[in-house]
């Protein structure tokens, strides 16, 4: 349960955790076809309607969790849909997998422009002015991974995940933190963070749908990054009239540790600004053919301010990215 607020995780003194492990659920097979397979898994979860300072309250209430899990033809992740229906106050609701990485002891996020790769082990909380809990976040991807196995999560629009210091390196997604305050007096922190402001909106009463996916990996991880792209970034399909059955502003070959971030019109001319980010810890060469004529091409910087110009031949362009670097190129017509 949780006694924090909108800024820390606390438990209450008496803590108990709820899980729906060993739980009865009602699974059924809602599609079995050529493209898709899915699956849905129904439990009628039972969590304390409320928590008090010290201890949970005795009367429980039903948090009825659907989640649809589906398998496309030619991923290489499984989907997740999960639907629920919160009637409890002060609380946080995860979703566990256990990744099967014992080997590795580092669990890595994805944070703009940048992976953070994160030490699993309980930090020391002596000195502190909060206690040290091991919740990270991360945007669109995190997860654990030895030489043999691990998993990647990849979410939309969920930002607080946290590995485990146990057997299997169990990954813990925050779904939901139902908390009834901006800020208040905590044991687990030394001052108030904020004044206490009461937020009943934040105890995320009603109804919410959570989109994730489970994406099987190994050492290295960046080798699968773009799989979790592919899901948080679904492709939509037009039908238009005419169209050319094939054609490309950019046709670009990179490793897998390239991510391309943007794709724009310059802010102060009719330029075109692309940028790159090398997520690797080692120089990566991208190879970036145009389908149209270009004048010339230029680095420059996030504010769009010349750095250098760069050499091309006809509508092609190589580059070796530094590590860990933000590359950014505009294209002059």
């Amino acid at each position: 349960m949780d006694i924090g607020d909108l800024y820390n995780y606390c438990p209450p003194y008496k803590d108990r955790i709820y899980t729906t492990y060993g739980s009865k659920a009602n699974i059924s097979l809602i599609n079995n076809g050529e493209f898709l397979a899915e699956y849905l898994v129904e439990i009628d979860f039972e969590i304390p309607k409320n928590t008090k300072d010290e201890y949970r309250e005795e009367e429980l209430v039903k948090l009825p969790i659907k989640s649809y899990i589906s398998l496309r033809k030619g991923e290489r992740f499984l989907r997740i849909r999960t639907e629920i229906s919160n009637f409890a106050r002060n609380h946080r609701l995860r979703v566990l997998f256990e990744s099967g990485a014992q080997n590795s002891n580092t669990s890595f996020g994805y944070t703009p422009f940048d992976i953070v790769e994160r030490d699993i082990k309980p930090i020391d909380p002596k000195g502190r002015n909060e206690y040290p809990y091991n919740f990270y976040p991360f945007q669109y991807f995190m997860g654990i991974t030895d030489i043999k196995r691990g998993l990647m999560i990849a979410s939309k629009g969920l930002y607080e995940y946290e590995v485990f210091n146990d057997q299997e390196r169990t990954i813990a997604l925050t779904l939901v933190r139902s908390v009834g305050f901006l800020s208040r007096e905590l044991p687990s922190r030394y001052n108030m963070a904020g004044p206490i402001i009461e937020t009943p909106s934040a105890q995320c009463i009603g109804s919410f749908k959570f989109e994730y996916a489970i994406i099987p990996i190994r050492s290295p991880y960046h080798n699968y990054i773009k799989d979790a792209f592919e899901f948080i970034d679904d492709v939509e399909v037009l039908q238009g009239k005419d169209l050319p059955k094939i054609d490309s502003l950019f046709e670009i070959d990179c490793s897998n540790s390239i991510f391309l971030s943007a794709v724009k019109k310059a802010e102060r001319d009719e330029g075109i600004v692309v940028r790159f980010c090398n997520l690797s810890k080692e120089v990566q060469e991208i190879n970036i053919k145009t389908g149209f004529e270009f004048k010339k091409v230029e680095e420059i910087k996030l504010n769009e301010e010349k750095i250098r110009d760069l050499e091309f031949q006809g509508k092609e362009i190589k580059i070796n990215i530094p590590e860990k670097k933000i590359f950014t190129l505009k294209f002059y017509f």
